[in-house]
């Protein structure tokens, strides 16, 4: 059995697009993304969101329950919580004092100076430069080093 020869021919007819975009039957699938655990995606976020959190809690406690002294593990938490405890009236350091960590340079300026522990920065440096250096060299036992943070009082805690 032959076939018949199409009557006509096949025309391409021109598409109309946006700019740099293939029309939708050419264009390639988009792969999917695993969902983000949380939905911020600037990495400084989770604390401080986390914070907030936190200071919703303490907020919510009873006046008798409440905590005298808040210690977080950074500033962003503290100041994730000094943020949640403003608006339900729990004044910071009459009510409740609030301790941070790391004493970043927006620890400072929050809207209630906060008292923060600050670490040696250039000392930890250093000292981490001067222990691959020598474990370089071939040298023995790695070396324990301590040091001590000072504590930056501010109005977060002096009242």
């Amino acid at each position: 059995m032959r076939h018949r020869p199409r009557p006509y021919r096949r025309r391409r007819w021109p598409r109309v697009t946006l700019a740099g975009r293939r029309p939708p039957h050419r264009r390639k699938p988009r792969r999917r993304r695993a969902p983000r655990r949380h939905p911020h995606r600037h990495r400084y976020a989770r604390p401080f969101l986390a914070g907030r959190d936190a200071g919703e809690h303490i907020a919510a406690l009873p006046v008798g329950e409440r905590p005298d002294v808040v210690f977080c593990v950074n500033d962003l938490l503290a100041i994730g919580v000094l943020q949640a405890l403003a608006p339900h009236g729990v004044a910071v350091p009459a009510d409740v004092a609030l301790v941070g960590y790391d004493d970043i340079d927006f620890a400072q300026s929050a809207i209630v100076p906060l008292t923060s522990i600050r670490q040696p920065r250039a000392e930890i440096g250093s000292s981490a430069i001067d222990l691959l250096v020598a474990a370089a060299d071939g040298g023995g036992e790695p070396e324990h080093i301590c040091f001590r943070p000072h504590l930056i009082e501010r109005a977060s805690t002096v009242g």
